[in-house]
């Protein structure tokens, strides 16, 4: 019988053009997905010195484009070098939140990793996790980082206490889109950073840069 240009038959071509349509078409909704929130928290931030609401948001947003339940980003604080301020979003037990506010060498090991590192099944910062929630099945975490200074950690989890409806390890493409993500929020979060703390000091004539 004889193919088409890219070796499929006329039987098939039916059945597999739409298929591979149907998977285009989920790949572009996701990056316009990525592209509309990175626009609307750059519009926010020319106006905004709200940084726990930039990050707030932030946050929310990479647990959908990841579609995880819960998730926080733990700040760096640059005098210091420790971590400071965690902001929480999702399904994240009380428990949990209050181990890693206490336990803050978790975030500064990853900190200091520099890339992202897979949490998965088997893995002993898992088990550990799970003692304060047990429906942890997967996480990813990720320094923020820019121009080569860590501003914190972003760590998003899939979260089910019973049988999911979509996988709960994340892949490559998760990964990727952390990666992505994280590089962008990265540079819009020292943005309001740098604003607030040129107001601040402009208000109480403290020398610039603060630190």
């Amino acid at each position: 019988m004889e193919e088409l240009r890219f070796g499929i038959s006329p039987e098939v071509l039916p059945g597999v053009i739409p298929d591979r349509l149907q998977g285009y078409i989920a790949t572009l909704e996701r990056k316009v997905r990525e592209f509309t929130f990175l626009n609307e928290v750059s519009r926010k931030l020319l106006s905004s010195y709200d940084v726990d609401g930039v990050l707030k948001e932030a946050l929310e947003m990479a647990l959908v484009l990841t579609r995880s339940e819960g998730g926080c980003i733990a700040i760096l604080d640059k005098p210091k070098d420790k971590i400071g301020e965690i902001i929480w979003a999702g399904q994240v037990y009380l428990s949990l939140k209050q181990f890693l506010s206490t336990e803050r060498a978790f975030f500064s090991n990853f900190a200091a990793y520099g890339r992202i590192a897979k949490v998965k099944p088997g893995d002993p910062v898992l088990g550990r996790l799970q003692q304060f929630q047990p429906s942890i099945r997967s996480a990813l975490a990720l320094p923020l980082q820019e121009r080569g200074q860590v501003l914190g950690v972003i760590m998003v989890m899939h979260l089910h206490d019973k049988e999911a409806d979509h996988g709960v390890i994340y892949d490559a493409e998760d990964m990727r889109t952390l990666d992505l993500f994280g590089q962008q929020a990265a540079m819009l979060i020292e943005h309001t950073k740098l604003k607030y703390d040129a107001g601040r000091c402009l208000l109480t004539g403290r020398p610039w840069p603060p630190w």
